[in-house]
Parts: structure tokens; C-alpha cells; sequence
């Protein structure tokens, strides 16, 4: 920059300095769990049925704001950048509103309880009551997936221990290849398509969801309402 306004200091008569843009990372954490998010739809009296509805009205807000600071720096790929947006919000809006009553438990999980066949090859069950099953289930439905969606490398890093050793890293990345067909074959997740990202699908939120809490459930509470 410098050497091109010694060429042109001619011409040049004032020089502006600023940011070209600002990255944040991390994450907003009362809003990245469960708990924070009820907490906060609770504070602004939004009922989990009507989440979707208001979480599109914030989407629109936040892009008509965002259009016209856009238009005004003379932003050129906005419409692109806008479809990715709402396409992650949409997925982030469904999973948010998944949550239905009046399915029995054992309805869901009954399925992934028995092996089945999957382009021609059978597929173990799933147990979700056991330990790397359900260490599983709770590593592909982390918040932070939500949006962009998982990768191998992600589902390793999470479950296994970090390691420097390449025939060991080409071992788990095998495996968490044979796990992620295993959650392909029972429906749920779904490959983003030209990437080899993954999220929950429709079935997979509810599912997972339920089964997870069932795992923390208190069983003081579940016989009582037995």
C-alpha cells in the first residue's frame, strides 16, 4: 500500500485507514446449549412450538440489516453469502423445533435396535444405552454442528485421544468412517451435498434428542410417572 501511494502521491490527496474486516471466535454459550436456550426463549415468552416461526423473523431482521450495511460498503457477493446464511439457519431452525410430544420413546428407538441392510451390506444396531453408541449420538449432535455440519476429522478429534502417530490417526479415521455409514444407514444424518459434511437429518434431531435425555433422565422422576 505504502509503494502505491508513492507512485500515485501525485493524485492521492488523503489516506484512510481501517479494518478490511473483523473475525470473532468462540461462541455465544448461553445460547450454544439446551439449558441456555430454554432459558432464554422462557425469558421472552416464546413457546418451543412457535420457536421456528420467531427464529425466522430474527433471520429476516438480521438480513435486511445486514442487506443495507452491505449495499453501502459495496459488498458484490451478497446474494451467494445470503443463501448460505439462510440455508444454515433453516437447518439451525429445524433442529431447534423438533421437539414433539406424543411419541412414545420406545418408537424411536426401536428402529436403531436391530441391524439392517444398506446398499446391499448389513449395518449393525445401535444401542444408545451403551457407551460409545450414545458418546457417539452426543458427538454429532453437539450445537456447533448445527450449522456448518461435521467432518471425520471433527468426530475425531472428539472421540479419540489426540495423536501424533499417522498409522494410528489412518485407524480412527477409518473407524469414525464406519461410524458415520453406521448413522447414514439408520437415517440419521444426511451428506451435504459437494462437501463432505454431515448433519442431523429431520429424524436424527428428534431421535438423538430424545434419547440423550432419556440417558440423563432421573429415574426417581421416571417412576413416578410410571
Amino acid at each position: 500500500m505504502n509503494s502505491f501511494i508513492q507512485r500515485h502521491r501525485d493524485v492521492v490527496i488523503g489516506q484512510l485507514n481501517g479494518f478490511d474486516r473483523l473475525r470473532f471466535r468462540g461462541s455465544k454459550r448461553l445460547l450454544c446449549n439446551v439449558g441456555g436456550m430454554l432459558s432464554y426463549l422462557w425469558q421472552i415468552q416464546v413457546l418451543l412450538k412457535d420457536f421456528k416461526d420467531y427464529g425466522m423473523l430474527v433471520t429476516e431482521q438480521l438480513r435486511q440489516a445486514t442487506v443495507q450495511v452491505a449495499q453501502a460498503a459495496g459488498v458484490a457477493d451478497l446474494h451467494r453469502r445470503a443463501e448460505v446464511c439462510q440455508a444454515a439457519n433453516e437447518r439451525y431452525l429445524e433442529s431447534m423445533a423438533s421437539v414433539q410430544a406424543g411419541q412414545a420413546l420406545g418408537e424411536l428407538a426401536e428402529p436403531l435396535c436391530r441391524p439392517i441392510r444398506w446398499k446391499g451390506q448389513r449395518v449393525r444396531a445401535i444401542n444408545p444405552l451403551s457407551g460409545e453408541d450414545a458418546a457417539l449420538l452426543a458427538a454429532v449432535a453437539r450445537g456447533e454442528f448445527t450449522l456448518t455440519g461435521f467432518r471425520n476429522r471433527d468426530l475425531r478429534g472428539l472421540l479419540f485421544k489426540a495423536t501424533s502417530d499417522p498409522v494410528e490417526k489412518r485407524r480412527q479415521s477409518g473407524r469414525v468412517t464406519r461410524l458415520i455409514r453406521l448413522l447414514r444407514a439408520h437415517c440419521l444424518i444426511r451428506k451435504l451435498p459437494h462437501t463432505h459434511r454431515y448433519v442431523l437429518s429431520a429424524n436424527g434431531q428428534k431421535t438423538i434428542a430424545a434419547l440423550l435425555s432419556a440417558r440423563q433422565a432421573d429415574t426417581a422422576k421416571l417412576l413416578d410417572a410410571a
